[in-house]
């Protein structure tokens, strides 16, 4: 199902991202969008958030609590301690939290979905 997804991402108090009219796919619990040339992709059954492009793969394992980055490249991972990773979800909207060694600050996901009008 196509839906149409509003997006923010906050490091610590600081907003980094804040989109709106984000075209998504929801098919058997899978979410992928693209988003600033990056496709992101959240399994809500696995509980695994995947963002990439063509230089890099980040991979966080929500269930699990690891994560890692991949230089595509490079050919080379990195595996990045993961202090905790949450995924609350509810009707409308999803909220990925996470605070890995990488950052000085929590990151928050918020994803609100809308269906989409197409």
């Amino acid at each position: 199902m196509e839906y149409i997804l509003k997006v923010s991402l906050n490091n610590g108090e600081k907003e980094v991202l804040n989109h709106k009219n984000i075209k998504a796919q929801l098919e058997e619990d899978i979410l992928k969008f693209k988003m600033e040339d990056m496709e992101h992709t959240l399994d809500l059954k696995s509980k695994q958030f995947i963002r990439e492009n063509e230089e890099y793969s980040f991979l966080l394992d929500i269930e699990n609590q690891k994560s890692q980055i991949t230089l595509k490249k490079e050919n080379y991972t990195l595996q990045v301690l993961v202090e905790y990773a949450n995924l609350l979800k509810n009707k409308n909207e999803i909220q990925l939290s996470y605070f890995i060694e990488t950052d000085d600050h929590e990151n928050v996901l918020k994803i609100k979905l809308e269906e989409g009008r197409e």
